[in-house]
């Protein structure tokens, strides 16, 4: 609220410079206004006592100065605005500090003392002495938030550019989104948290509390109202174990050699990795088989190999949750020889005591035989199986946000 009046217009006498000592009164100054000065300076010292009555110095202030003209309407009426600090108390059912009262009392005596001195001055923001809800909790959601009540000494007066406190959501872009204050009183004020587009604002904000403003500025260490952030729910999924197939072909014509892995062409070495990851949407688990080569060391050399062709899912999440962790989540790898008459027994097996798959299968073809998955003329294939996974999936966003 903009105070400044000219005194002088008025008819009253004012200093011709500031003196930067409080209290102290140029002789310019006629004995009427040092009168006033003199009984704000008495109400300042006993503001100052730990069992000072706010209302009642105030009152005092008032009786003293009675209907001397020396004192402008406009600081009067800021007098009687001071008188109603304690008021706040009794009229919110909310208990402000008592300490903090008095400082404010104090305050505005000064603000009306620097005023009749002709002196820069702005009336302090308002008190918040209490909420309800005291704090603003994501996690409960809007039906608990969306109106919030405040309470507390001078929420009615208005700044330097006569503009009411205000309440700001600050944006992690830099800025702020205001929030729509109603239904204020010099004692209490209504917050409107019901757009859905201040549920956005108060989910993704970097700050841990609303703002109030005052002259445009933030009020620091008083009217914040704390932001408790939202917590993502996290369930834990046990997934059973499962198989994985793949059917793997010939790098090239010449690799194919005669096409099949039987007995009297010799043994065949495998080189086999296969590792676990998340997607990138964080949604699903995923196998990729890095590399599989099985290749005969003698006669005519038939070949199977693929790398980083094939990547299947092998748990996806449900809507509206990503893949936080699983176990085990390290992959396998083997370096071995498939032996010559393992063909006789059309599988040869890898077990692994670690990592995501307990076991490697690779089914040799002989001559004539045909791939049960592709029904194209094949070789082998070969079948993963997959352990057991322990896995924790994380909530995204609040059901609540639009």
């Amino acid at each position: 609220m903009t105070l400044r009046m000219s005194l002088l217009g008025a008819g009253f006498v004012l200093l011709a410079a500031c003196n930067p000592v409080d209290n102290i009164v140029d002789d310019a100054v006629d004995t009427a206004t040092q009168r006033i000065l003199d009984i704000l300076d008495e109400g300042q010292r006993a503001l100052s006592s730990s069992t000072a009555d706010v209302a009642n110095i105030f009152n005092d202030i008032l009786a003293q100065i009675g209907t001397d003209a020396t004192l402008p309407d406009t600081l009067r009426d800021v007098l009687e605005y001071g008188s109603g600090i304690a008021v706040a108390q009794v009229n919110t059912g909310i208990q402000c500090q008592i300490d903090l009262l008095q400082a404010r009392a104090r305050e505005v005596l000064r603000f009306v003392e620097r005023e009749l001195q002709g002196r820069d001055a702005s009336l302090p923001p308002p008190i918040l002495c209490g909420a309800i809800p005291s704090t603003i909790d994501l996690n409960r959601g809007p039906s608990s938030w969306r109106s919030v009540r405040l309470f507390g000494y001078g929420l009615g007066q208005a700044d330097d550019g006569q503009n009411r406190f205000q309440y700001t959501i600050p944006l992690a872009q830099g800025g702020f989104q205001s929030v729509p204050v109603s239904n204020v009183s010099n004692y209490d004020a209504t917050l409107n948290l019901s757009n859905p587009a201040l549920f956005t604002a108060l989910f993704v904000t970097p700050a841990d509390e609303l703002q109030m403003l005052w002259n445009g500025q933030p009020v620091g260490g008083q009217g914040e109202l704390a932001i408790l952030d939202w917590q993502p729910r996290r369930v834990p999924r046990d997934v059973g174990s499962s198989a994985a197939r793949w059917s793997p072909r010939c790098a090239s014509s010449s690799a194919c050699g005669d096409g099949e892995f039987d007995n009297d062409d010799g043994p065949a070495d495998l080189f086999f990795r296969a590792e676990p990851r998340r997607s990138s949407d964080g949604r699903q688990i995923l196998l990729e088989v890095v590399e599989f080569t099985a290749r005969e060391v003698e006669d005519d050399r038939t070949t199977a190999s693929e790398r980083s062709r094939d990547v299947r899912a092998i748990y996806t999440a449900p809507d509206g949750f990503i893949v936080e962790s699983f176990s085990p989540s390290t992959g396998n790898r083997v370096t071995t020889q498939i032996p010559e008459d393992a063909s006789r027994n059309r599988r040869f097996s890898v077990p692994f005591s670690g990592g995501i798959l307990s076991r490697l299968d690779v089914f040799l073809s002989t001559s004539g035989d045909r791939d049960v998955f592709t029904n194209r003329a094949g070789y082998l294939r070969y079948e993963m199986q997959v352990r057991s996974l322990d896995v924790v999936i994380r909530e995204v966003q609040p059901p609540w946000l639009p």
